[in-house]
């Protein structure tokens, strides 16, 4: 089963109610399915000039144009947390793997 971020979970809803697919949203985005099926994976972040675009292209009103900034805010700073903790525990293996395997001095 492919993992769903918080911001894919909106966006396919969102579709869902207006009988519209990834590839109507990706026409509509000027990019790739394949890059609206990133963002809503929560592979990569969701590009801050999408915002009006997707707004305008699920035509929210303005409460629903607010929860979908505050779901993209928080699926986006996920990412990078999530990436920061990647990036420290590969720093954290490298450390050990070159202390293991130094030569004595």
């Amino acid at each position: 089963m492919k993992k769903v971020g918080r911001y894919g979970r909106h966006a396919r809803m969102l579709r869902l109610q207006r009988d519209l697919t990834s590839i109507d949203m990706a026409i509509a985005l000027g990019v790739t399915p394949s890059m609206v099926s990133s963002t809503e994976r929560a592979s990569k972040k969701v590009p801050g000039d999408w915002i009006p675009k997707l707004i305008d292209f699920f035509q929210l009103d303005e409460k629903g144009a607010e929860k979908l900034r505050v779901v993209i805010k928080i699926n986006n700073q996920s990412l990078e947390t999530g990436s920061k903790r990647k990036a420290e525990a590969i720093t954290e293996t490298r450390n050990m793997f070159e202390a293991a395997f130094s030569p004595p001095d």
